[in-house]
């Protein structure tokens, strides 16, 4: 073995030594010496009266009383910052936003071509993708969109499903 081994070995032999001598010692209290030294019971104010070096022994030397815990009446509330941290968890989902977003329409998918005057009613050329409508006031497109005016400066729709207006520049853009 090396040299650090055997040191190592050492300290622990003399560990176990020290360990298996004070648990000896512990064994040492009989029934007749208990009975010979009367326990004193502490409160909280006050603590265990001294006792002479020379009446105890090495173990008994070196163990002191502990003040008794307080009782639940006298102990002081936790702070009000602190008191949440013992709270309980939940696992549920959190509530839905009070306040959600009103849904909107989709933006028009039609382009403005041109305008008809057809005794003495205005109708409207417009184009969705490869589609061209011809549109009057009343119209429906695809069960989704409904002409609700024709004028001068654009052409307003009603968008069925959310029923939200929604206007088309007559500008050919």
């Amino acid at each position: 073995m090396k040299p650090r081994q055997w040191r190592l070995a050492g300290a622990l032999a003399l560990t176990l030594g020290a360990s298996m001598w004070a648990a000896m010692q512990d064994v040492d209290d009989s029934p007749a010496r208990a009975a010979a030294e009367p326990r004193v019971r502490a409160t909280p104010n006050s603590a265990a009266p001294p006792r002479p070096a020379t009446a105890q022994t090495g173990s008994a030397a070196a163990m002191q009383r502990l003040p008794e815990l307080p009782v639940a009446a006298r102990r002081a509330p936790l702070a009000a910052e602190g008191a949440g941290f013992a709270a309980p968890l939940s696992f549920r989902p959190p509530p839905p936003p009070s306040a959600s977003p009103r849904p909107t329409a989709p933006p028009l998918p039609f382009r403005y071509v041109g305008a008809i005057d057809e005794t003495g009613q205005r109708r409207a050329l417009i184009m969705q993708g490869e589609h061209l409508h011809i549109l009057g006031r009343g119209d429906e497109i695809d069960g989704r969109y409904r002409v609700e005016r024709i004028g001068e400066a654009g052409i307003d729709f009603l968008y069925l499903p959310l029923q939200q207006r929604q206007s088309l520049s007559l500008s050919r853009s």
